[in-house]
């Protein structure tokens, strides 16, 4: 391993075979060394292709944590062609979960009809959903201050509800679509689906 002011270009070219080997070994302490020899030019690369508009609702972190959780379940697919070429194969794991993302939350973004939507969708099937406490969601008279309730969410929670409730989508396909562990999702779905019912005057 280089010192710590070594530049990232040179450990990257002397040391990314090597880790790239251990990594094919199944030794999980090779994607950290990998992670901190490719990510300066890699974050530099993915900042400057977030549209504007979308960088509140996720950043180059994001990218980084599903790319390379991507990259580790299809590493047996990558072909060895010279010194550049897991970078480049890495690369474009990252481009591509770059623009999985920006078309994602480019369809997500909020609207009144799509706080509508979600939130119909939401009072229809939440009574369904037996992992969270939302019996009072599908109460007509609470139905009316559900969207108003919806707006007040993190976009990041609003768009767990509606993969949940309006697409139907398992907590672990939502966790694969958000780059989000499945835990996570998990509990912020529940959570979120708790706050609309203290905001609907529910049970706390």
């Amino acid at each position: 391993m280089g010192s710590s002011d070594s530049n990232p270009e040179s450990v990257a070219n002397g040391e990314l075979a090597h880790w790239v080997s251990k990594a094919k070994a199944g030794e999980q302490c090779a994607w950290i060394e990998l992670d901190r020899a490719l990510r300066p030019r890699l974050e530099a690369q993915l900042r400057a292709r977030i549209p504007d508009a979308l960088r509140s609702r996720f950043d180059v972190e994001d990218v980084l944590q599903s790319g390379l959780l991507e990259a580790s379940r299809c590493l047996g697919d990558f072909e060895d062609r010279g010194e550049a070429s897991f970078e480049a194969w890495i690369a474009e794991i990252m481009f591509n979960e770059l623009r999985d993302k920006i078309r994602f939350h480019a369809r997500d973004k909020r609207s009144v009809d799509r706080e509508v939507e979600v939130a119909s969708s939401v009072a229809a099937r939440a009574a369904l959903d037996s992992q969270t406490p939302s019996r009072t969601l599908v109460n007509a008279e609470a139905e009316q201050g559900l969207v108003q309730s919806m707006s007040e969410l993190e976009d990041s929670d609003r768009t767990i509800l509606r993969l949940r409730f309006q697409d139907g989508l398992s907590w672990a396909e939502i966790a694969r679509r958000t780059g989000i562990a499945e835990t996570t999702v998990r509990r912020r779905g529940t959570e979120a689906v708790e706050a609309l019912i203290r905001n609907q005057g529910g049970p706390r």
